[in-house]
């Protein structure tokens, strides 16, 4: 996909998931989750899947969480039967989770901590103590942004977990297992809201013996840095509660606003705090005199634009640039438009009249107006 695509499809993988039917959220009296155990029907296997129930559908479906963070969508046909387990439903703790993951990843897959990550690398040690850092920044940074807002969001209950792979084909091979449906052949990493797992690769190249050899190879290739940055804002939007996991809650917020944290620039890390300039995306807006590629009416209604190879870097250049003009020019409309999103439920449709006038309502603008401001204001300089 390129430089501009690297991530795009993986990242709509925090949309694919629907079951049949009308959906009943589920809730449970005074905090306590029933674990549910769920026999499964299959012409080849007969096994089984425990978690929490998320949504009944009204034709018999389930959308389940089981307790490494991994979300089920089991239609009728697939279910045997089930039942409750008469335990509570808990995430899995750190030792468990660790463990979890290197059983699913191997030998070869090292585990480490920190503050509020769970690594599971293949990777060189420098690479992976470069990512353990960066993350760590990200995620401070993340929560100072949101401090004061009336977006309320909430420390992760888990560590995060972060899968490191040594070389882009490995990264390929376990995207293509785990979602057949999405090329994902010459993507540096991305974040599945299915597995609530985020994934990255080290550049290729060779061998990363020191952290001076790996800022030199990651200068040149500076989509790396902005990868682990954009899926890092990823995980923690669906971990915090900016994000529902399957609710739908557009693209245009969710991909611009994960861009508008991306920029790499050249300090310690290639990366120092959101808002940078971003000039992947402001090529593709000066390909045009004014204006952006796309208008905030068509972005906002719908995710066609995310769909279309031929209309994804216009899709990603418009949404950043959207986002970057609410958040410099407009943050309370902003903040509005994020706490109407956190309040969608899972699996609950929106049509494009409903997103426009959800837009327009909390803007207050007319679109010609917006979309100049949104391209002026993608354009201006920023002041050190």
């Amino acid at each position: 996909m390129g430089l501009i695509g690297s991530g795009v499809a993986a990242r709509l993988l925090s949309v694919v998931l629907v079951i049949g039917g009308a959906v009943i959220p589920v809730s449970a009296a005074d905090d306590v989750i029933p674990l549910v155990r769920v026999m499964l029907a299959d012409t080849e296997s007969f096994g089984e899947v425990t978690g929490r129930i998320l949504v009944k559908a009204q034709d018999g479906g389930l959308l389940l969480e089981d307790r490494a963070g991994r979300l089920h969508n089991l239609t009728p046909g697939e279910i045997e039967r089930q039942e409750v387990t008469g335990q509570p439903w808990a995430p899995m703790s750190t030792e468990e989770h660790a463990a979890w993951l290197q059983q699913q990843f191997g030998d070869s897959f090292a585990i480490r901590q920190t503050d509020h990550f769970l690594l599971c690398t293949a990777s060189s040690d420098v690479f992976a103590d470069y990512c353990a850092e960066l993350l760590e920044v990200v995620y401070g940074r993340y929560f100072e942004f949101f401090d004061g807002s009336p977006v309320q969001i909430s420390e992760p209950h888990i560590l995060l977990p972060v899968i490191i792979f040594q070389r882009q084909q490995d990264l390929a091979r376990h995207a293509a297992q785990e979602h057949p449906q999405v090329p994902l052949t010459n993507v540096p990493g991305y974040y599945s809201s299915t597995s609530n797992q985020m994934y990255v690769c080290q550049p290729a190249g060779r061998s990363t013996s020191s952290r001076r050899i790996l800022l030199s190879r990651l200068r040149r290739k500076r989509r790396y840095v902005e990868t682990v940055v954009h899926e890092a804002v990823h995980l923690l939007g669906f971990n915090t509660g900016l994000h529902v996991r399957q609710a739908d809650q557009p693209l245009w917020f969710r991909e611009g606003f994960a861009a508008w944290f991306e920029a790499s620039n050249g300090r310690q890390l290639l990366w120092a705090e959101p808002g940078e300039p971003n000039s992947t995306w402001l090529r593709v807006l000066r390909k045009r005199r004014s204006g952006l590629p796309m208008t905030p009416e068509s972005l906002v209604q719908n995710d066609q634009a995310f769909l279309d190879a031929k209309s994804i870097p216009a899709a990603y250049a418009s949404s950043w640039a959207l986002v970057n003009y609410l958040i410099r020019r407009d943050r309370v409309a902003f903040d509005r438009i994020a706490v109407n999103y956190q309040q969608r439920g899972r699996l609950q449709v929106h049509g494009p009249q409903q997103e426009l006038e959800t837009f327009w309502e909390n803007v207050q603008s007319g679109v010609r107006e917006i979309e100049a401001a949104a391209s002026a204001e993608a354009r201006r300089p920023r002041r050190r």
